[in-house]
């Protein structure tokens, strides 16, 4: 998108649902993600004033690589790890990424990390 306004936005969620329902689909999502864009988050309420707006539940693209990075090397100790201890600190890296996420589905405030 060139323009990122309200208008734009409702035009386009206004096509996604146009096309959801030429197609036979209703779309009456109870919750909908976005990124803090308050055009969207205002077009959202427009168009689908029953759905439930969670903004920024998640990090963005290179954000998330470059966190997936630094938390790997703290987490792990070294730069070169045998492959066990790997395992075992990506399944605990896991569990705590899916804690997370279900906490944003039910609507919990993000947990702030502190910075060591």
């Amino acid at each position: 998108m060139t323009r990122r306004t309200q208008v734009a936005y409702e035009a386009l969620f206004e096509e996604v649902l146009n096309f959801a329902a030429d197609t036979g689909l209703a779309l009456n999502p109870k919750t909908v993600s976005t990124d803090f864009e308050l055009a969207a988050i205002n077009a959202i309420r427009t168009l689908l004033p029953s759905s439930d707006v969670l903004v920024d539940g998640f990090p963005r693209g290179n954000n998330a690589v470059q966190a997936l990075h630094q938390r790997s090397e703290i987490l792990v100790g070294a730069q070169h790890v045998n492959v066990f201890p790997l395992i075992t600190t990506m399944k605990r890296e896991q569990a705590r990424v899916e804690d997370d996420m279900e906490g944003a589905i039910r609507g919990q405030p993000r947990r702030l990390r502190s910075k060591k």
